[in-house]
């Protein structure tokens, strides 16, 4: 997962213009078949950043899906999404 972010992030310029920087918290649903579903800003830095970490989100592909007493149950993440500027 952390190699697929790193090579599909792409900083906004208009964040980059403007200074922007901080850690935006996205939240998904990993569904019983694997796909990534209902997926929000839990917490964000601004429009543009917040726009990218769901983007990103949105373009993995499928996870293994989670399971609970052997039956495949939808599975709540959140993830931090670290933007900084060099």
């Amino acid at each position: 997962m952390q190699q697929f972010l790193i090579k599909n992030i792409n900083y906004p310029e208009e964040a980059r213009e403007n200074g922007e920087q901080g850690v935006v918290y996205v939240q998904f649903y990993i569904e019983p078949d694997g796909s990534i579903t209902a997926i929000s800003g839990a917490k964000g830095v601004s429009k543009a950043l917040d726009a990218e970490a769901v983007r990103v989100i949105a373009a993995m592909p499928n996870w293994t899906p989670g399971y609970n007493h052997n039956r495949h149950k939808p599975i709540k993440y959140t993830i931090p999404m670290q933007f900084r500027l060099g």
